[in-house]
């Protein structure tokens, strides 16, 4: 799989998780000194196999949820991270590593965790940012967890936030095709706005054929790979701006608005612009006036 990955230019972005019944019983997630020091072992082992592949390791998966057995415990869950980072830092000094996690911002857990030390280990803070809202909501969310990184984090360190899963389900009843379309994009380019360097989407594919579920319906195809409007927008955002970041964002005079000013290596501008809210036009220099709708549109600023 990690070759796979290296031909086509995709880094690998790995989760070590769940239990092993050597260690747990009744799948009780890693929580007694021998479980989580065979758990560290074999984190260990895995960055010392795949050193220098620039896998990013990302420890557990959402453990302020259900995945965290028998119920979230913020104490077990630093206790497993701290140790399972020592260990691949001891494999692998330069081995990449994000944590928590975390389900959507549970501040208590955030707080918690931030404050045990495990910033000294960590080279990214992760998070899954689910939410019914708007992408651009995540706004506040982001500003308040890198004030909380920056108070913990050793100083001079500057530990930026990743995006390790989030996305938008198309099921029936709930946002319509064209829309889960509409926040893929946009999610991706406001978190590039933002400055996380990693955005990962949830989902490639549809997990089901039940339109009415919501696990089904969060994918870029359909369960027989037929592409949905959000793989289309997926091809747009590669087609347009590969090779392109967001330097800063254009100011409209309104706050929906979000019209980013993109530069790539060779001096070149485009504009990514949409609006969150009702349609309208804008004037941008000597470009003319620019159509603002909820689908993100992408010209050449000459």
């Amino acid at each position: 799989m990690t070759g796979n990955l290296e031909k086509r230019g995709i880094r690998p972005y790995y989760i070590l998780d769940y239990s092993n019944p050597l260690y747990e019983t009744n799948s009780l997630s890693p929580q007694h000194p021998d479980s989580v020091r065979a758990f560290a072992r074999w984190a260990a082992a895995a960055a010392k196999h795949f050193k220098n592949r620039g896998v990013v390791w990302e420890i557990w998966n959402e453990p302020n949820g259900a995945f965290w057995a028998p119920r979230a415990n913020v104490a077990q869950y630093t206790a497993l991270a701290l140790a399972t980072c020592k260990a691949i830092r001891r494999a692998d000094r330069g081995a990449t590593i994000v944590a928590p996690a975390c389900w959507s911002f549970d501040w208590p857990f955030l707080e918690s965790f931030l404050k045990s030390g495990v910033l000294k280990y960590l080279t990214a803070v992760s998070v899954h940012p689910y939410r019914s809202r708007p992408p651009e909501t995540a706004g506040p969310d982001y500003q308040r967890l890198k004030e909380l990184i920056a108070r913990d984090a050793p100083k001079g360190d500057k530990i930026p936030i990743v995006c390790g899963e989030w996305g938008y389900s198309s099921k029936k009843g709930g946002i319509s095709l064209q829309t889960q379309a509409n926040y893929l994009a946009r999610q991706q380019l406001f978190n590039l706005y933002s400055g996380l360097p990693i955005s990962i989407w949830y989902d490639w594919s549809n997990d089901g054929t039940n339109p009415a579920d919501l696990e089904s319906n969060f994918g870029t195809v359909g369960y027989d790979m037929t592409p949905k409007p959000a793989y289309q927008a997926v091809q747009a955002i590669s087609r347009e701006l590969s090779g392109y970041s967001a330097s800063r964002r254009y100011n409209t005079g309104n706050t929906n608005d979000f019209v980013l000013v993109m530069t790539n290596n060779a001096g070149q501008t485009k504009l990514a612009a949409w609006t969150a809210g009702k349609a309208h036009s804008i004037q941008f220099g000597s470009n003319g006036y620019i159509r603002l709708t909820q689908t993100p549109q992408y010209n050449t600023v000459r």
